[in-house]
């Protein structure tokens, strides 16, 4: 979705489409650097690595 964007924008030379280009990266930049964050704290906990637990 992002490179589409920029295409767009590129295409146009549209500055709406090229702010939302930017937006729409520092959002997904956003999630991989939060996704990235939880992975190496569970990592380092060891959490990541066990079984889910079982319902009694």
């Amino acid at each position: 979705m992002v490179p589409g964007r920029r295409a767009h924008a590129a295409r146009l030379h549209a500055t709406l489409f090229t702010a939302a280009a930017v937006v729409l990266y520092a959002l997904l930049l956003g999630a991989w650097l939060t996704f990235a964050a939880r992975t190496a704290r569970a990592s380092a906990r060891g959490a990541i690595f066990l079984p889910p637990p079982t319902a009694p």
